[in-house]
């Protein structure tokens, strides 16, 4: 993609697309599916992250072209930068994970746009917890918070991401919480896994915490899972993306 500075000369103004078509194709194949005059509006990659024409990404969820831009600025040089955009001859292509972590831009997310937006960042585990004694959403919340306060503090020095999900308990009142975790680094499974445990133990309901942590696999139906009800976390501001050294 080349080190060359972003300007906003590189696009057009932002306009409205019209009899446009969203296409999934490799990167190499654009250049010959123009030659049938097709406006192509998204790439669908290999990975499965789907990446917009930006005067489409900016009508679909009402993002700044500025704010694209100084993304793209501030994304091009991390070792993962294309998973949030593809340059594909003179035009750019954004994924949702352009936004970074602002999660006040993810308002007008589907389900499906949601789990498009969690693919793009490294996540390395996978947990969920539960409580015998009945805690509201607003509680699972600060319990959640307050994890990557602690893990933030721990491993001060690394690049961390982490999202949650409160969801209602199935078969009594209170909730639950999912959540994903990623530290791009040479921690150990075993060694994060038990500390999270230990947190999630160590307060006054020690013992009544039921905790499942696993590694995560490179496997979108676990994410698709954990946003299953999030238009029902999103009324009570139950879900967050939190992150520390990241770029936003």
């Amino acid at each position: 993609m080349g080190n060359k500075k972003l300007n906003k000369t590189d696009y057009k103004s932002p306009r409205v697309v019209q009899d446009a078509v969203n296409i999934s194709l490799g990167v190499q194949e654009i250049a010959e599916a123009k030659e049938f005059g097709l406006t192509i509006t998204g790439i669908t990659s290999s990975s499965g992250i789907l990446y917009y024409e930006i005067p489409v990404f900016i009508g679909k969820f009402k993002v700044s072209y500025s704010t694209i831009c100084r993304n793209i600025d501030r994304l091009r040089l991390r070792r993962d930068a294309r998973n949030y955009f593809v340059k594909v001859g003179n035009k750019n292509y954004v994924s949702c994970g352009i936004i970074a972590n602002r999660k006040k831009l993810t308002g007008y997310f589907s389900n499906e746009e949601y789990v498009q937006w969690l693919s793009c960042y490294h996540w390395d585990l996978i947990g969920g917890v539960s409580y015998l004694d009945s805690y509201s959403s607003t509680a699972i919340r600060r319990k959640m918070d307050g994890l990557f306060t602690k893990l933030k503090r721990k491993y001060y020095d690394k690049e961390l991401v982490f999202f949650y999900v409160t969801e209602p308990n199935p078969a009594s009142n209170g909730y639950h919480a999912h959540f994903i975790l990623g530290y791009q680094d040479n921690l150990t499974f075993t060694n994060v896994k038990e500390y999270i445990e230990n947190l999630l133990r160590s307060d006054a309901t020690v013992d009544k915490a039921i905790t499942e942590i696993q590694e995560y696999q490179s496997d979108r139906k676990y994410l698709a899972y954990i946003v299953k009800k999030i238009h029902l976390a999103k009324t009570q501001d139950g879900y967050d993306f939190l992150a520390s050294n990241l770029i936003n």
